[in-house]
């Protein structure tokens, strides 16, 4: 068998197992919806519509979604919109299917009905997702997972470099230099002053939706797990940095989150140094899927911008 890297699994099999594993009744429907680092289906049946997402394969062991399953379960519970988890019959929250190219983790989640964000967010906008942000961060203050998951872009950076320096072969000694750096940062943070919790992990404009309904949702939890709350942020103020560049929206954002929870003054002073991680890790993250979806719309392997934005952060971080 050749080898394949990404698959896309039949839908009227995975109608048949969520007919088997799930409380629903009459005919379901499902149709494939999206296909990217994880693929989306729209599961429709006699009363009800819900998302199912198909984990790219072999990222993580199954036991280890629970964390994700289970915080967006708690969160919509806190009030949160967020497509929260579906229980099946045996009290999972998730299963694996054996696929061509790997172990494909499946979870069946509630559906929300609106769109994304995009790049024309404005100021107000902004200071609503900032809202919404501290908002997740509070309710995680109170969230128990069956087992603990860990948002350590250290360990990702350490990972994923190899395919940053080759897909930038020219520009190996910038990437190798910052990554020394920011690595080097990592291990002197004060770990006793700077808050830590349940965090999202890609909070950015893409994995935030305006719903029908006038309200805001949080999507993809992909990445979550517990973390700094002050990079968390950052994952926000990435992407405006990235394709919206008015600083006036990410300063709207920060009121909007502040409004709810106030920052440290050591969550400040560290802002730049996480907002420099931050686009090193994007980088790497997007150098290793380039050969899985292709190029990211918006945002391909010109690595210009990245290295400006590393740069101008590293300065202002007192790094570089």
């Amino acid at each position: 068998m050749f080898p394949v890297i990404h698959t896309t699994l039949d839908p009227q099999a995975l109608s048949m197992e969520v007919k088997r594993r799930y409380n629903v009744d009459g005919k379901i429907t499902c149709q494939l919806i999206y296909r990217g680092t994880n693929d989306f289906y729209h599961i429709k049946t006699s009363g009800n519509d819900m998302a199912l997402r198909v984990a790219k394969a072999d990222f993580r062991p199954l036991s280890e979604y629970n964390y994700e399953l289970q915080f967006t379960r708690h969160l919509a519970a806190a009030g949160c919109r967020v497509p929260a988890s579906v229980m099946a019959k045996d009290g999972s929250l998730c299963f694996g299917v054996e696929a061509p190219d790997g172990l494909r983790a499946i979870a069946l989640m509630d559906w929300l009905q609106g769109a994304p964000f995009d790049k024309t967010l404005n100021e107000m906008d902004a200071y609503a997702l900032g809202i919404a942000l501290a908002q997740v961060h509070a309710a995680g203050k109170t969230f128990v997972p069956s087992s603990r998951r860990v948002f350590d872009n250290k360990a990702f950076l350490r990972a994923r470099l190899p395919d940053l320096y080759e897909v930038a072969p020219k520009e190996r000694d910038f990437f190798a230099h910052a990554a020394s750096i920011i690595l080097g940062e990592y291990e002197k943070l004060p770990l006793e002053k700077l808050p830590r919790g349940p965090c999202h992990g890609d909070f950015q404009y893409a994995n935030l939706w305006k719903l029908t309904d006038g309200s805001i949702a949080i999507v993809d939890f992909d990445q979550c797990g517990d973390g700094y709350l002050a990079e968390d942020i950052q994952t926000f103020v990435w992407r405006i940095d990235m394709d919206v560049r008015r600083e006036e929206v990410n300063r709207a954002f920060y009121s909007g989150y502040e409004s709810i929870r106030p920052l440290l003054g050591v969550e400040l002073d560290h802002g730049p140094f996480f907002r420099a991680s931050r686009a090193l890790v994007l980088a790497c993250a997007f150098a290793y899927l380039i050969n899985r979806i292709g190029p990211i719309s918006g945002i391909d392997m010109d690595v210009t911008c990245h290295i400006e934005l590393i740069s101008r952060h590293l300065s202002a971080a007192r790094l570089a």
